[in-house]
């Protein structure tokens, strides 16, 4: 508008009044040109004062008209447009423009299907990027009168001339997926996304097609190129990391997270995303720097620090584990799950440390103080933290201290298969094998294929010597599910020990060992076996290497006496 008004002020400057022009047609043509002036500057009041002063020096201007009825639609003067715009069809001057005004005229007034037939009225008469316009301005006309197959018809019209229209695409992907036309819907999808990735939740929903369809790699690489363009976009983001993790694709995440993280671009889900990946893929020191960035970024959030915590101390980095420690106790100190990391390194059962710059240094005061506080904080009404109560007291070998957390365990979860493991090994251990076997039993019967439940089961039988043929098919066929595992082959090469089967006994726990080296208790059946084959040089290099690796030493020690 605003160079038609130039060019109309410069023709007029340059050329002497027309001899046929009337002074007040001379006078209307000033007062035009001075609104589209007022016009180009955005003021519309003005502009529409002027152009309703040329109206009545010259009522009968197509011209004066069509720019009266544009200025009221801009003004919110819906009525005074579809007049204005009336008038042009009416007298057959500047139909096409003048159906485009009245139809938008129309629509505003809430009369929908007349300003749908002022559109098709002239829609063969237009071409180009303006037919384009029409086409997708009757689209939302067609939806809002739930008429959706001219809706469609429109739209596609629409996208044959103009294949790269974005929203005409992204609207018939969305038809053509409610029509449940998937490959179709995924077509005009994925012309969205190769222009603009970042487009609207369109990226998110082509890969939601594309999967149906069987195309995970590309559906894939969609959601890459889209969380790369918006790293905010969260629907894009949680699909994306919910396929990473379900393929276990954590090198790939890595390749998408980094650089962004590098160039600051991510947000606090991504970098919790990429300290998993890396966490996953063992970079455990680099998943630490992410999130103790994450927490620079939010400050400090007790989730993200037991995340550190769990991962140094898995690392061996027992120093910085209890440091962490101390600032999650301090976060949250009425929060059992925050001593558990200082139970597991009190009792021993942490493993080694990763140098000897990482040993922990808890002074005797501190380790009774955690104690005290993880009990004085401890559930009692909790499964689970008298789960972890028992295991931390069993794998310190507190058998009897544990015995009691596993047993309030079972009382408040009676089916619980965790608890009933555990609590089987307390029991075990503290030589009531045949209650052991009443938990272990009522687990087998549960689920008579599971191996774990296999081995243990008939291990237990063999501690009894009872049922020694049941306990043997017991461990084949825990060994067909896993037959190099190592601790199934030491259950049942000790079957075959108290079968009397002494030969056979060793190929398989000599087997067992192979398969763990340091395992003291393989050793020390080793050693048994030796004694009943009178192989004694034998037995006493392996109750010396089950001396070795045990922290449990006297009964060992005992039997390499009576045969020394």
């Amino acid at each position: 508008m605003k160079k038609l008004v130039i060019s109309i002020i410069i023709a007029v400057l340059l050329s002497p009044p027309a001899a046929s022009q009337t002074a007040s047609e001379h006078e209307s043509m000033n007062y035009y040109i001075k609104g589209g002036m007022y016009e180009s500057w955005g003021n519309l009041t003005y502009a529409y004062s002027y152009y309703r002063a040329a109206d009545q020096k010259d009522p009968d201007n197509p011209m004066i008209k069509l720019a009266l009825a544009g200025v009221a639609l801009n003004m919110g003067k819906f009525g005074e447009a579809a007049e204005y715009a009336s008038w042009l069809v009416d007298e057959n001057a500047e139909v096409v423009e003048g159906s485009i005004y009245l139809a938008e005229a129309n629509y505003r007034l809430d009369k929908p299907e007349e300003a749908a037939a002022n559109l098709e009225r002239v829609l063969d008469d237009m071409s180009g990027p303006r037919k384009v316009r029409v086409l997708r301005f009757l689209y939302r006309i067609y939806n809002e009168l739930d008429q959706t197959e001219k809706g469609i018809n429109t739209l596609e019209e629409a996208a044959e001339l103009n294949p790269g229209d974005i929203f005409v695409n992204y609207r018939l992907g969305l038809e053509k997926a409610r029509a449940g036309d998937r490959a179709e819907a995924a077509r005009y999808l994925e012309r969205v996304v190769d222009v603009d990735p970042a487009y609207a939740d369109a990226s998110a929903i082509t890969a939601a097609l594309l999967i149906e369809l069987g195309q995970r790699s590309k559906a894939k690489k969609i959601l890459k190129e889209s969380f790369q363009a918006d790293p905010e976009n969260r629907d894009v983001a949680a699909r994306l990391f919910e396929m990473i993790s379900e393929d276990e694709d954590y090198g790939y995440g890595i390749s998408i997270l980094e650089p962004l993280y590098g160039e600051g671009r991510l947000r606090n889900r991504g970098l919790v995303e990429l300290g998993r990946y890396y966490y996953e893929t063992g970079r455990n020191d680099e998943a630490v720097e992410v999130y103790r960035a994450l927490m620079d970024k939010s400050g400090p959030k007790a989730p993200i620090l037991r995340i550190i915590c769990d991962i140094e101390l898995e690392s061996g980095n027992f120093r910085n584990a209890v440091r962490c420690l101390r600032d999650l106790a301090e976060e949250q100190p009425e929060n059992f799950d925050n001593y558990v990391g200082f139970l597991l390194i009190i009792h021993g059962v942490a493993g080694e440390p990763s140098s000897p710059d990482q040993e922990a240094e808890i002074s005797d005061v501190d380790s009774i103080r955690f104690m005290e506080k993880a009990i004085s904080t401890l559930d009692h009404g909790s499964v689970r933290h008298n789960y972890i109560m028992g295991m931390v007291l069993n794998e310190s070998q507190n058998y009897q201290e544990g015995l009691e957390y596993l047993i309030r365990a079972e009382e408040l979860s009676p089916g619980d298969r965790d608890v009933l493991l555990e609590l089987a090994r307390s029991l075990q251990e503290l030589g009531r094998v045949p209650e052991a076997l009443d938990r272990v039993k009522k687990l087998y019967n549960a689920d008579t294929e599971d191996p774990v439940l296999n081995n243990y089961y008939g291990y237990l039988l063999a501690l009894t010597g009872d049922r020694l043929n049941f306990a043997e098919q017991l461990l084949n066929h825990a060994l067909e599910h896993d037959p190099e595992n190592g601790y199934y082959l030491d259950s049942l090469g000790w079957i075959k020990y108290k079968k009397g089967e002494y030969r056979r006994a060793l190929e398989i726990l000599t087997d067992a060992a192979r398969a763990v080296n340091d395992d003291p208790k393989i050793w020390e059946h080793i050693g048994d076996t030796y004694v009943k084959l009178e192989a004694l040089d034998e037995a006493r290099r392996a109750y010396r290497k089950s001396i070795e690796l045990s922290s449990k030493k006297d009964e060992i020690i005992r039997k390499l006496q009576n045969i020394s």
